[in-house]
């Protein structure tokens, strides 16, 4: 088996409807190939497969994060992993505010993410919904929507810091390493020093530098 090589028609098409994934498919499928082929049957080369895949998944990775971006490079996105409740008190009485739209819970209950006991959104599981649209692209449009939908929920539970070294050197101890390659900073030890009501305590940093966008 040869490489396969896009027709002018292809190319249009997949710049057109943006269908990347046709091209980290038709990749995918050719190194796989050449994997199983009688030529490359070694463990060294078993390695490198296993190095271009991951490759070739983290740029399909990172086509999602760019439309996910919230704000600049310079800056330090923190997902923090708190319980948002559904509904507030409005400001006239007897009445509710949503936090959550119509449609935003729809598509939590569609992800099997229902509130909690305490009518509430748990953002743990909300990441988890990230987490599975990076690990699983789906098609194009149906992608797009939920990267719409999802991103608004997800803003909700995000704070941004300006990216210092201090900042950087220090938000590494209160967050799960694991959960923050996928592009935010994912929170896990929160509770000491991020309040639901006021937001992120400036001086356990220590820091003038500390500052919020």
């Amino acid at each position: 088996q040869e490489t396969k090589t896009l027709k002018e028609s292809e190319y249009k098409r997949i710049l057109e409807h943006k269908d990347f994934d046709h091209v980290y498919n038709i990749v995918l499928k050719d190194i796989q190939f050449w994997h199983e082929s009688d030529k490359v049957s070694n463990k060294n080369h078993e390695g490198l497969l296993k190095y271009y895949q991951d490759k070739i998944k983290k740029l399909s990775f990172q086509s999602v994060h760019w439309d996910f971006k919230l704000i600049d490079k310079e800056n330090i996105s923190c997902f923090v992993p708190l319980d948002i409740p559904i509904e507030v008190d409005g400001e006239s009485e007897n009445t509710k505010d949503l936090v959550f739209s119509k449609n935003e819970i729809a598509f939590l209950e569609q992800n099997r993410v229902y509130p909690n006991s305490q009518n509430r959104i748990e953002g743990e599981k909300v990441f988890d919904i990230y987490l599975d649209l990076i690990q699983n692209k789906k098609g194009y449009i149906e992608q797009k929507i939920t990267e719409k939908t999802l991103q608004g929920i997800m803003s909700k539970f995000i704070f941004s810091l300006f990216a210092t070294e201090k900042i950087k050197n220090q938000i590494i101890h209160f967050s799960d390493e694991e959960k923050s390659q996928y592009g935010y900073k994912y929170l896990s030890h929160w509770k000491s020093f991020y309040d639901e009501k006021f937001g992120m305590n400036d001086s356990i940093f220590n820091s003038n530098e500390t500052q919020f966008l």
